[in-house]
């Protein structure tokens, strides 16, 4: 189960992530946040692009990036604090969705090998 999602972050730390991945020592992991402490990516762009994530630089310079997601198999809603899931039988997963199935966290078990950072867009602010 293969997805292409969106990422935001600072636009300094993209340049680490495309040449290492998501890596827990290059991408700052949010936690405590909503499904679970992990990598958060969206279905679409501009969830990512919001200034919440994608951070822009001293030279006006905002990038997201667009990455091949494994996901696996979808067990429901995290819930904040967790850093793996499990489903009522025990079985563990590294991966969880919000209820709308639009964001995807990564939870910090498999944050390493389940992202691969494929396309980067960089967006500069003009004055018009």
């Amino acid at each position: 189960n293969e997805r292409y999602l969106w990422h935001g972050c600072a636009a300094g730390v993209v340049t680490d992530i495309a040449w290492n991945g998501f890596g827990r020592n290059y991408t700052t992991t949010h936690k405590g946040c909503l499904l679970g402490d992990g990598v958060y990516f969206a279905c679409g762009s501009g969830y990512s692009f919001d200034t919440r994530f994608a951070k822009t630089n001293n030279y006006m310079i905002k990038k997201i990036i667009l990455a091949r997601v494994t996901l696996g198999d979808n067990i429901g809603v995290g819930h904040s604090g967790s850093d793996i899931a499990k489903d009522t039988r025990g079985n563990l997963y590294t991966s969880i969705t919000d209820d709308e199935s639009s964001m995807y966290c990564i939870l910090n078990a498999g944050a390493d090998r389940q992202a691969y950072p494929e396309f980067v867009m960089t967006f500069e602010h003009v004055d018009i």
